[in-house]
């Protein structure tokens, strides 16, 4: 293990650590997920399959979320809850514009939290409601439940409400 610390006006800031297996390879860096959830594209990719086969009724009741994207989930329900209880954890920006129609359904015993990214959609595809959405922003909109999450609809703004540009 090789650990790296660097002490400022006496506090210490740890810049990270890697253990390794005696080797002459050069040194790189790994990814340090602390909890999961989607990080990349391909992440992402499996993550909108899954929901997909969810949200398909002719798969019940051989597909039951999350499998496949075991690995990008958070259960927060105990062993004995049916069904278990979710949390999707978003730490990229997501594209998902290749859809072309239709929803993208989140499970009700999910909690789809954005951590402030955003989720690419094309005009006219949109989140199912879901009052367990956190902190997302879909088309760099806040995610609202009032249009489903496409944030294509013709909202007026604040200060065109009131006619007060400054709000």
């Amino acid at each position: 293990m090789k650990l790296i610390l660097t002490i400022i006006n006496g506090g210490g800031v740890g810049l990270g650590y890697r253990i390794d297996n005696w080797s002459t390879s050069d040194e790189e860096d790994l990814p340090q997920y602390r909890i999961p959830g989607v990080y990349n594209e391909e992440d992402a990719g499996r993550l909108l399959e899954a929901l997909q086969k969810a949200a398909d009724t002719s798969t019940y009741p051989n597909y039951n979320f999350p499998e496949g994207v075991e690995d990008l989930v958070v259960k927060t329900s105990g062993d004995n809850v049916t069904p278990p209880t979710y949390d999707i954890n978003l730490f990229t920006h997501i594209d998902w514009s290749s859809i072309q129609s239709g929803t993208i359904n989140i499970p009700d015993n999910c909690t789809l939290k954005g951590n402030g990214y955003n989720i690419t959609l094309t005009d006219g595809v949109s989140i199912v409601e879901n009052e367990d959405i956190e902190n997302l922003y879909v088309n760099g909109k806040p995610y609202s439940n009032e249009n489903g999450g496409s944030n294509t609809d013709n909202e007026q703004s604040e200060s065109d409400a009131t006619d007060d540009p400054t709000t």
